[in-house]
């Protein structure tokens, strides 16, 4: 919005010239103003000879004279996070409308022949499928804090990679290691906890962060790992994994300057 206050021949003129379909609001700060229209004819101030505009404000509501759609605010900021969560939440009510026939086939990994063309496929869905909805949330209240960080400093792109190298990485120590069968993002999830410490690393120097995260979780997943009693059925290795692929990568993409 553009405001113009000039003397013309007929006298002083205050005239809004609109860049973009918006309606205004007008407030005055000094004399009354009866009518605002695309030109407007202001007698001269009593006693002033400048040129002075009293006008405080001319505020923008909304496109076409109307407030913006809420909806339209809404912003899918990490689209790599969010498309991630989405296809989860999607696969956990897969299987609770196939009886967990879905997490069997596509969503889960375990020993299989190799002649099985679905093995190699599971070896990166794995971190898809879910048991239940505790499991989901436990794992994607981590992802869906930590991702749009992540995504933020080092690109979509590159989050992603990180990503689908994370889940094989898992999927492939976890049939060599165990017989079981694992799903679940919980590698992914320590995966972002190790890279996130990177966040603000500066050339040449290793951040407190990753001490205090390595000590902090990949040591208590380590010693779980050692002393478990084979009843606990949480996958203490692929969150080790996972771990350890952060701190990879998180060294890896900061001695880099470009972002994907």
């Amino acid at each position: 919005m553009c405001v113009e206050y000039t003397q013309g021949t007929a006298g002083w003129c205050l005239r809004f010239v609109e860049a973009s379909p918006r309606r205004c609001y007008i407030r005055i700060v000094q004399g009354l103003l009866p009518q605002i229209s695309d030109t407007t004819d202001l007698p001269t101030p009593s006693g002033e000879k400048s040129t002075k505009i009293w006008l405080l404000a001319v505020v923008a509501t909304g496109p076409k004279g109307g407030n913006m759609n809420p909806l339209k605010r809404i912003q899918y900021n990490a689209p790599v996070t969010l498309t991630f969560a989405l296809i989860s939440a999607a696969a956990l009510g897969l299987a609770h409308l196939t009886n967990d026939a879905s997490n069997n086939l596509l969503f889960s990994v375990y020993r299989a022949p190799f002649s099985d063309p679905l093995m190699y496929l599971r070896l990166f869905t794995h971190v898809i499928g879910h048991a239940d909805t505790n499991h989901f949330l436990n794992n994607f209240i981590i992802i869906l804090l930590v991702g749009p960080m992540l995504e933020e400093k080092y690109g979509p792109k590159l989050v992603i990679i990180i990503m689908i190298v994370t889940a094989f990485a898992t999927g492939l120590i976890w049939i060599i290691m165990s017989p079981a069968q694992k799903m679940g993002a919980s590698g992914i999830v320590f995966m972002m906890i190790l890279l996130s410490s990177f966040a603000n690393i500066q050339k040449g120097r290793i951040p407190m962060t990753l001490i205090l995260a390595l000590v902090v979780f990949l040591g208590r997943e380590i010693f779980e790992f050692a002393t478990r009693d084979g009843s606990s059925n949480i996958a203490y290795m692929s969150h080790i994994v996972g771990g350890v692929c952060g701190a990879m990568f998180g060294f890896i993409a900061n001695n880099r300057d470009t972002r994907y």
